[in-house]
Order: structure tokens, then C-alpha cells, then sequence
């Protein structure tokens, strides 16, 4: 816990584009946790009793967590700097399109 309390106070945006420059998102996303929640959601989606499950699994597990990502960099970043304010509103227009999409495609 007290590492994503860490995370939670010191991550900005530097160590966002930091990760991503580096080529440490590869190791991040070849991590066994990584791979792990992946084969989960793949396998229930793969079958079609479990299907809605993986799906709802794969759409709130991976939005939320790049959610997550972006709202602690952008907490702990100066918002007026040109990085953050692009992310931030990156962000917000990815999660109202895609609340609108997903609205728009289940008809109702």
C-alpha cells in the first residue's frame, strides 16, 4: 500500500514521458501482472458465457487504469505547461467519446 501511496504523490508527467521514451513500458507491459489480467479478460471473452464479463473487464480495467495514469501525472504536474494541458484534455476528450460510442452502440 504504501507503494501506491508513493506512486500516488510523487508520479508527474516528467516521469510519464520518461517511461515512454526509455522503452520501460515495454518491460511494464511484459510484467507478469500485466500479462496476467490480459489472459484473464482474453479467456472470458473468449468463451461466450463469459463474454460480457471479459468485455466490461477489458473496457473498465484498461480505460480506468490509463485514467488513473493520467489524473496522478496530472496532479502532480504544473497544468499551465503545454505537456500536461495536451494530456489532460487528450484524456478527457478519449473518455467523452468513448462514453458517447459506447452509449451510441448499445442503442439506448
Amino acid at each position: 500500500m504504501d507503494a501506491l501511496t508513493g506512486f500516488w504523490q510523487t508520479f508527474n508527467y516528467d516521469d510519464l514521458v520518461a517511461v515512454f521514451l526509455s522503452g520501460r513500458w515495454k518491460d511494464i507491459a511484459l510484467s507478469p501482472p500485466f500479462i496476467g489480467a490480459f489472459a484473464v479478460i482474453a479467456f472470458l471473452v473468449g468463451f461466450p458465457r463469459t463474454r460480457e464479463a471479459g468485455t466490461f473487464l477489458g473496457k473498465y480495467v484498461f480505460v480506468g487504469g490509463g485514467v488513473f495514469i493520467c489524473v496522478t501525472a496530472l496532479k502532480n504536474s504544473d497544468i499551465a505547461t503545454l505537456g500536461p494541458l495536451v494530456l489532460g484534455l487528450g484524456m478527457f476528450f478519449i473518455v467523452s467519446f468513448y462514453l458517447v460510442w459506447t452509449r451510441l452502440m448499445s442503442g439506448s
